[in-house]
């Protein structure tokens, strides 16, 4: 079991989480007391200690930030771009694959129920390209910083 006792350091909380859950925004996820962390740079399965980066106790939430690994969940894979995680604009950059299409088809059956249609949603196929666009995206900017 992960202690969550907080610290309090320069204005900022910091603490220990087991993250159990993962957002729209790939950020991970985890509740205690009732209280909701939507946390940069986590993901199910992992314990991290992060640092609360907003509060909004109207809504009993607090944006975070992960700020190391005590224990890497195992959907986690080697990144293949060279900036440092957590990115905002790739927050599932570094994911293993299945998981991220099961979280977006998960996602999609969600909308659909929202506005009350039942459907069936074919399992999602992956394509090479993102990955190969990214290849070549990394060797453009190498050569172009040689």
């Amino acid at each position: 079991m992960t202690d969550h006792r907080a610290t309090l350091r320069e204005g900022a909380l910091y603490f220990d989480v087991v993250v159990d859950g993962i957002d729209d925004e790939g950020r991970g996820r985890a509740v205690i007391d009732g209280w909701d962390f939507a946390i940069r740079g986590a993901l199910p399965g992992d314990v991290a200690h992060v640092r609360v980066e907003r509060s909004f106790p109207a809504r009993s939430l607090s944006q975070a930030r992960c700020l190391e690994l005590a224990v890497e969940s195992d959907v986690r894979r080697q990144r293949a771009c060279p900036h440092r995680a957590p990115c905002a604009g790739c927050p599932l950059e570094g994911v293993d694959d299945e998981f991220v299409l099961d979280l977006k088809r998960a996602r999609v059956l969600q909308a659909l129920r929202d506005v009350g249609v039942n459907a069936h949603v074919a399992e999602v196929e992956r394509s090479r390209a993102p990955r190969q666009i990214a290849a070549s995206r990394q060797n453009f900017q190498h050569q172009a910083m040689s």
